[in-house]
C-alpha cells in the first residue's frame, strides 16, 4: 500500500512538528521523560511519530520490549492492571527503557487512566509510555501533569508538499 511506503521511518522524515523533532534529538543524550501525550486531529503524524521514537530507543526489532495497545479497544481497567502491569514487570532486554503506546487514549475510562497514571508513576525508570489522543479534554488531568504534551497540528500546504 502506498502509504506504507510513504509512512516516515526517522526523525528526519517527520514533516511538520519542529519542536518535538528538535526535543526528540536532544533525548538520545538526556533521555526521553517518562511519558509523552500527543494530541491533535486523526491524520496528523501522532502515531507515526510514536513508532518512530519507539524505534529509535528500541532497532528494528521492537518485538520484545515494545507494546502497542488501542484505547478505544482495551478501555478498561482490568487490561491495564493486568496485560499492561505484567508487560512492565518483566525488565527491558538488551536496551534501557521499554516503549508502550496506547493510541486514542482518550478513549481509556476514567477508572483505566488513573490506572495509567500509576504505571506512569511506578514504572517511568524502565518505560517510556507514549499516549495518543485526539482529544485533551478527554484525559485526566492527573495524566496530562505527568505527560510532556505536544500539540500535533494538520500540515501546511507547505509542508505536506516538502514531504512528497
Amino acid at each position: 500500500m502506498w502509504n506504507e511506503k510513504a509512512r516516515p521511518r526517522t526523525i528526519d522524515d517527520i514533516a511538520g512538528n519542529s519542536e518535538l523533532k528538535t526535543d526528540i534529538l536532544s533525548w538520545q543524550e538526556s533521555g526521553a521523560p517518562a511519558a509523552l501525550l500527543f494530541v491533535g486531529p486523526p491524520g496528523t503524524g501522532k502515531t507515526t511519530t510514536a513508532r518512530v521514537i519507539a524505534s529509535m530507543m528500541l532497532g528494528e526489532d521492537l518485538s520484545i520490549n515494545y507494546e502497542e495497545t488501542n484505547g478505544s479497544d482495551d478501555r478498561g481497567i482490568s487490561f491495564i492492571r493486568e496485560d499492561l502491569k505484567t508487560f512492565l514487570r518483566v525488565k527491558p532486554v538488551g536496551v534501557d527503557r521499554k516503549v508502550i503506546l496506547i493510541d486514542e487514549a482518550d478513549g481509556l475510562t476514567t477508572q483505566a487512566q488513573d490506572a495509567m497514571r500509576q504505571l506512569i508513576e511506578n514504572y517511568s525508570h524502565n518505560a517510556l509510555i507514549i499516549m495518543t489522543a485526539n482529544e485533551m479534554e478527554k484525559m485526566r488531568p492527573a495524566i496530562r501533569s505527568r505527560c510532556a504534551t505536544y500539540r500535533f497540528k494538520p500540515l501546511t500546504e507547505n509542508e505536506g508538499a516538502a514531504r512528497l
